[in-house]
């Protein structure tokens, strides 16, 4: 773990979202509410937080389901990181390759929670954010009459009836029909609701080296400015996958990295890969349930 907003001088409002982030991908199934456990000051357990994890952004994020206040203002608490042991159950963060938090770096953050605060959280549209992005940059093989691997994400019907919960034919290690979201690298569902870091498709644009492109596709039907995802992140702005995370990610997740790459980048919005900003934002719309309103 590289940083986190909570600690010795970092306070949290009683509903506020525990946001930790991480150098490397971390295997899905072991983001888990007993990796890391949030205690009062005597050792008893405060509190049964939602635990998502965003691969784009490389975080855990810990927060209440409803968003009302879910620690209580004025008390001191201690998140407790759980070490990995194969006999003691799933508990402990790991990365895919299996490794486990530094032994040497702290297992426990102490912090004081404060008067919960007004929330505005911004809203992220599929219309306006998403929808350009799928139809611009994935809707030349995954759209019209013939989809690719009969994936259709140039309309929310298609999305609906191929992507959403729906088994990625890459993951299916034929033992299953229907996707488990706690596997990682098989039978993964292309996009699981809440659950980017177990959606096919995150991974897949995650493959490539994001574009330094900065022209943002656009709706001609939604207006509005563009969700700008950076504003979600609290310790910064997530540095891209490097070439090494993306050959282990290629070692669990099959077949070309997404969109399908090319000899030479002639329409950079239709060709190039995401942009960084592409990606966390896509992460934050599947987290926030994948709505295709």
């Amino acid at each position: 773990m590289v940083g986190s907003n909570v600690g010795p001088g970092k306070s949290l409002p009683a509903n506020g979202t525990i946001e930790l982030r991480f150098d490397h991908l971390l295997l899905p199934i072991s983001v888990a509410r007993q990796s890391a456990i949030i205690r009062q000051a005597n050792g008893e357990i405060a509190a049964a937080p939602v635990v998502q994890y965003d691969p784009a952004g490389k975080t855990v994020t810990l927060s209440a389901s409803d968003g009302r206040p879910w620690l209580e203002s004025g008390q001191y608490y201690v998140l407790d990181f759980i070490t990995y042991r194969p006999d003691a159950g799933p508990g402990g963060f790991r990365t895919l390759l299996g490794a486990t938090m530094d032994p040497h770096a702290a297992s426990k953050l102490g912090f004081f929670a404060t008067d919960s605060v007004t929330i505005n959280a911004p809203h992220i549209s599929f219309c306006r954010d998403i929808e350009p992005i799928l139809t611009t940059k994935c809707g030349r093989c995954h759209g019209g009459q013939s989809p690719a691997m009969a994936l259709q994400l140039d309309s929310t019907n298609g999305i609906r009836a191929t992507a959403i919960r729906q088994l990625a034919r890459g993951s299916n290690a034929g033992a299953s029909s229907t996707p488990r979201a706690a596997s990682f690298g098989t039978d993964m569902a292309i996009i699981e609701p809440h659950a980017p870091g177990s959606s096919w498709l995150m991974y897949k644009v995650l493959l490539a080296s994001p574009s330094s492109e900065l022209t943002v596709p656009t709706s001609a039907t939604c207006g509005g400015d563009v969700f700008d995802a950076l504003v979600l992140y609290a310790n910064g702005i997530p540095t891209p996958l490097d070439d090494r995370e993306r050959t282990v990610l290629g070692m669990f997740v099959e077949g070309a990295p997404m969109p399908y790459p090319v000899a030479q980048i002639v329409d950079a919005t239709h060709e190039a890969p995401l942009t960084q900003d592409e990606l966390l934002r896509m992460s934050e719309w599947i987290r926030d349930g994948a709505s295709l309103e």
